[in-house]
This record gives C-alpha cells, structure tokens and sequence, in this order.
C-alpha cells in the first residue's frame, strides 16, 4: 500500500517545522545565556589577540534604560575574578543600578605605558589601550550602557591604567576613581603630550600605604638612567586638578579628623577629590567581619555613591586599634566557578622582596591558570631594611636566638588573611597550601611548625632551618606533615652547607642549618626511614650544567611524606624560571623541572582535616 504523495509532502512540512522550532528555541536558549554573563567568561579578539573578561549586570536592570558602566582593572599579579571577590562590586552594582565589566591583563599587568618608560618586567607587545576601547565599544553596542557615563578604577597597576585610559581618550569618558596609587611621572610625560579634557577624579588613599606611601618616592635602576620617580599623593591630585581645569584656591576641606577629605570644583562640572584614610594601607577598604585591614572605611560604597552623582562624603566608622595593614594580591583563574571550591597556594617572597616579585619569580598563576586553583601573593612587612627596600618574614618569632625588632605574629596574619579571602571567594577548606622561596622558605618552615594543621602541605625552596625551631615544633607537638622541600648545592644565599660561626669551645654555632640536617630532620619528624630514600635523577636537557635528583623517603607515617629535590649546580633561584633572578645570586637556573608544576603536583594529593573528618 502506497502512501498518498500530497500526504507525504505534509509529513515532510510539518518534521521541518517542528525541527526549525526546535531549532528556534535552542536559539533563544542560548540567547538567553549570553544575557545572563555573570560569572560567564567572555572574549574578545583584539589585535588578533583573544582577551577575556567578565561581565555583571545590574540585577534590577529592565534591559532598556541604559545605566552606568564601571571598568574594574585588577592590580598587579591579579585577575577578574580576584577584583570582583576583593571589591565586591557587583553587590555594588545591583544596589545602585550601574554595570561592571572586569577585564583580564594578559600576563602580570596591563600596559599602563612602563613600556614606553623602558620600564620591565617584559612580557611582550600588548594593546591594552586599543583592547579597553574595544571593549568599551562592544559593550555600549550590545548591552544598555549609558556611553555618557563610564568610569574606570582600579589599585595599583589598574589604577595606573585607568589614568591611561583616561588621557588617551580625551572627552569620552566620564572619570575615574583610584585606589592606594600615586602617579609615575612617566605618565605625567605621556599625558602631557596628549589633550586635556576635565573628567571626575576621586582619589582614596591610605596614610600607611607602604606601596605607594603619601610622600611618594623614587624606584632605582639598575643602569645609567635616573631613578623612577612615583609623586606623592598631594602632587597626583594638583597635577590632576590642573588638568582637570581646577582652581587651586578653590578647594574645601570637608572631614579632617576622622580622614582628610578635599575637593575642588573644576571644569565643566567636574570635581576632583582625594579622600585620605587614617590607619589605612595598600589596599581595597571593606567593611564586614574581615579580620585584617579594618579601618571603618568601605570604598566601595564611596566609588558607587561618587560615580551616581550622590552624597559620596562617608566619614569613616571608628576602628578600635586598628591593626597594623596588610597587603597581598590574589590570582584567581579564569575556570573559577563560585558555586565549586577551590584550592588555594599561598607563595611568600624572599627578602628583600614583595608579593609582585613573588609572582614573577614563581610563574604560580600560570600554573594556577592550567590546573585551577588560587595564588595568593602576600607581602611581608619592612622591619630591618631601609625604606622601599622591599618585605621580610618575621619567622623568628620568639627565637631566644635572634633579637627581636617586632613581635608581628605572621603565621596568624596568613591563618587571618585565607579566612578574609574565603569571605568573598569560594576557597576549599580542605585544599590550603604554603610554599615560599628563601625568606619565604623560612617562613614556610616557621608556620609548619605553628600551625601544622591551617595547611594541607608545605613546600620550602632555598631555605633552611634556623635555631630555635625544632624547639617551636616540639612545644607545639607537631606531628607529621607533608613536606616538599628544594635547593640548589650551589646556592650563594642559603649555603648547602650552612651559615655558622665558630663557639667558645670550638664548635660551629649554625645560624641556617645545612641542607642535609633540614631534610633529615623532617624526615625524621614525619617518621620515615631514614637510611633506605629511593633516589631518582631526571634526564637532564642539557640547557645547564645542572642536575635534579628527587630524594624520596620511604615508610613515612600516614600523612608524612617527605620529598627532597636536589638541584646538583644550583644557586639561589627558582627551577624552570631562568632570567629573573639576578645572575650574580640566581647562578645556573635547571630548566629540567618547574618548580611550580612540582610543587602544584606534590600538593594536589592532599586534603586536611576539618573538624575530625
């Protein structure tokens, strides 16, 4: 029996509808997910070049009226994600009713102009003005922004770009407001060549900011150039407010106890303003049950009320004590899900250095970036070395073998500062980790012996015991930890065979222990056998005159491994990160492992304890 072909035509007709609506809502399905971009990374292709960023809308938005639009640049060795979760505005953003785009450098910053300046690190060509305007572009095209009304902000390296932005576009956009920076006055020389047209200028600063401290200071150079001069606060602001068309007799003190707040009307109804925090450091002010850097201050609140032309004057809260600032920055991957865990790797600096240079030194948030997890970058605090030199560790806390300059606990200031970062990112508590490099290293040392149980594992590079500390781990019973630890036998810094002088009777006195003696003292510790390590070399590549070796002891207790890797030729540096250390300390630098990648492996294996379970 054959079927009619008039019906067989409407058969086919009505499959073909039903499939192109099938289709048609399949469309509007995923329309609807591109609407809803919180939290969604998304990109952008500039310059041949795919950027990404994210995206938050206001939740109280019809879709219709367009509303203001905040540029977010993270600071230094940060991301998107980071500078949302530090920030918090997006909570912002529904309560006022403006839009936030958060942008992602490529690498450590983006280029505020250090390239033109001959400023390092370098990591290449990259178009972050082009890029920005692009995005700006693309923004206002597709979504209700008001073009009329955008601002850009940021700490540091984003506050610096966002000054950029400002200069290189001329007219375009509304202001910006700053955060815990002063200007280079290589942006001053960029700026200058470039018209001028007044935008509303909001600088909120901190009188203990040791980054961008308010006397501004000047950053030396390694060649025969002049040093690198950053303005103090008050110059930044006059220097604004002569471009921005102010009157210098014109300004009004508004608030001189509780904070320092001025103002002046400028051109073409624009203000520029600085408000001065007491007790204040480098960084973000939030208010909440934060532990470190409470100073009654929320900056947040004072951007929002500043760019929707509201009463944006909040005299701060009063802080009983305040505790001495903190700084650190944080790394939080693109794969970042709020709704899912995630580990986090504290890195300390060695001395004298900083969290930035932690980053560059390491390369963790590359790793970070491939495996998915936090990099957290603290910076120590300056207690012996002259000003702007760079931070320390202050692992010898009550060390009846050192004299103490201060009684700063920091094993507490990094339990309190994971504790800070979890309240606005979702941190698996289970998966904390600590590593650090030379100074860092110790510190890794100290806070394994302090708190064995705020991480989930340890990993000291270029590093070494110190005295005292075997005696801070048997009064705080520490038992068994997971323990990676790295050195190079050539290491000018930390010898391999320790720094002593010689006692009353003859006998060395060790100020840092020999390499040997820290690893045989944790294997010991952790219960291994001793005297049967398994002992495996890497094929070398041939690029150094080094060799790697991972010693590895056997039958550990349960929790206690214990992992060495020699670096045979090695100096002072970090394995498969070749030409950021100075060579005279770096020495040869083995590209046969990543230290980072290692340290990453040896650390995913392990979970802490949570309440017994």
């Amino acid at each position: 029996m054959h079927t009619p072909k008039r019906f067989l035509k409407l058969l086919f007709l009505l499959i073909f509808l039903l499939a192109l609506s099938l289709n048609l809502s399949i469309f509007a399905q995923d329309d609807n997910e591109e609407a809803s971009t919180d939290n969604a990374l998304l990109t952008l292709t500039h310059d041949g070049v795919e950027r990404t960023y994210h995206l938050h809308l206001p939740a109280n938005s019809n879709g219709t009226t367009p509303v203001p639009l905040v540029v977010a640049l993270h600071q230094f060795a940060s991301s998107g994600f980071a500078m949302e979760a530090e920030t918090g505005l997006s909570d912002a953003a529904d309560e006022y009713g403006y839009a936030v785009v958060y942008p992602n450098a490529i690498g450590n910053f983006f280029q505020d102009g250090r390239d033109i300046a001959g400023i390092g690190p370098d990591e290449g060509e990259k178009d972050d003005v082009g890029f920005l305007s692009e995005l700006v572009d693309e923004l206002t095209e597709n979504y209700p922004i008001d073009p009329d009304q955008i601002y850009f902000t940021g700490s540091d390296n984003g506050a610096l770009m966002s000054m950029r932005m400002i200069c290189e576009n001329p007219g375009r956009f509304a202001g910006f407001v700053s955060f815990g920076t002063s200007i280079w006055e290589y942006h001053t020389q960029i700026c200058d060549e470039l018209e001028a047209e007044p935008v509303n200028t909001l600088f909120i600063h901190g009188y203990e900011d040791s980054l961008y401290p308010i006397g501004g200071r000047s950053v030396p150079t390694n060649d025969e150039r002049p040093d690198y001069l950053v303005l103090s606060v008050q110059d930044t602001v006059n220097w604004w407010a002569l471009r921005n068309g102010c009157d210098p007799a014109d300004v009004t003190v508004l608030e001189e106890s509780l904070a320092r707040i001025l103002t002046a009307p400028c051109s073409e109804n624009t203000t520029t303003a600085l408000y001065l925090v007491n007790g204040g450091g480098h960084n973000w002010y939030r208010e909440g049950d934060l532990i470190v850097n409470r100073v009654g201050v929320d900056a947040t609140d004072i951007l929002s009320r500043f760019i929707m032309g509201q009463d944006w004057v909040i005299l701060p809260e009063a802080v009983t004590e305040p505790a001495e600032p903190r700084t650190w920055r944080t790394y939080v991957p693109t794969s970042y899900n709020p709704d899912e865990p995630m580990p986090l790797v504290v890195a300390l600096h060695g001395r004298p250095g900083s969290g930035v240079g932690m980053a560059l030194i390491t390369g963790m948030s590359e790793i970070a970036e491939e495996y998915g997890f936090i990099a957290v970058y603290p910076d120590g605090m300056n207690d012996s070395m002259p000003a702007n030199a760079g931070f320390e560790w202050n692992y010898v806390l009550g060390s009846p073998y050192f004299m103490q300059s201060t009684d700063r606990d920091d094993t507490q200031f990094l339990i309190d500062m994971m504790a800070d970062i979890s309240q606005g990112l979702n941190v698996d508590q289970r998966r904390l980790y600590l590593t650090g490099f030379s100074n860092g290293g110790f510190m890794t040392h100290r806070a394994a012996c302090d708190a064995p149980t705020a991480f989930a594992a340890f990993a000291p590079v270029g590093s070494a015991l110190f005295p005292g500390l075997e005696t801070i781990c048997d009064e705080n019973n520490v038992g068994s930890v997971p323990i990676l630890m790295m050195h190079g036998t050539e290491d000018v810094s930390i010898p391999w065979q320790g720094t002593s002088n010689t006692g009353p009777n003859g006998q060395p006195i060790y100020y840092t222990s020999p390499v040997q003696v820290q690893v045989g003292s944790w294997a010991i510790r952790n219960g291994c056998d001793v005297d049967n390590p398994v002992i495996t070399p890497i094929e070398s590549n041939g690029e150094t005159n080094t060799q790697v070796s991972i010693v590895d002891f056997n039958d550990c207790d349960e929790g206690g491994e214990t992992i060495f890797y020699m670096i045979e030729g090695g100096g002072h540096n970090w394995a498969g990160r070749p030409g950021i250390i100075g060579d005279a300390i770096a020495g040869q630098v083995n590209t046969d492992i990543n230290a980072s990648e290692v340290i990453w492996q040896f650390f995913s294996q392990y979970e802490r304890d949570i309440n017994g379970e």
